[in-house]
């Protein structure tokens, strides 16, 4: 069975969060720890890890991330967990977590399909933000 590819899915899907989550300078504010940084200098961070490819591209558990929280704080799940109660109520806790215990098998085809959906929602997002991809 040949090995699936999500390099691409990965790269568009990452650009549309960090993008959506983009104001009109092109500053997100980290979803961890409110750190303003540029787009292309956040991630786009899992509450989640994105090992589980049930909640990997689930736009609930993605959002633009400093570097810092998201690399050497584990992705400061304290401040994460405080950002989605807030936004979302408590409840979004319990719907990721369950979610991230599903088994989720992707196809190359089902790959493909959202590549192409994040990339078309990111070059929008760009266009309308005037964020050069």
């Amino acid at each position: 069975m040949p090995k699936l590819k999500f390099y691409d899915l990965d790269k568009w899907h990452s650009r549309y969060v960090r993008l959506r989550d983009a104001d009109e300078n092109g500053d997100v504010t980290c979803c961890s720890c409110g750190k303003s940084v540029f787009w292309k200098e956040a991630d786009a961070g899992h509450f989640v890890p994105r090992q589980n490819k049930a909640t990997r591209y689930h736009e609930k558990n993605v959002f633009g991330q400093c570097r810092s929280c998201n690399r050497f704080f584990n992705g400061n799940p304290a401040g994460y967990s405080r950002f989605l109660v807030q936004r979302f109520g408590f409840e979004i806790l319990d719907t990721l977590i369950l979610a991230g215990h599903q088994v989720k098998k992707w196809t190359q085809f089902e790959i493909d399909n959202q590549r192409d959906y994040y990339k078309k929602q990111a070059k929008q997002l760009s266009n309308e933000k005037g964020l050069p991809i």
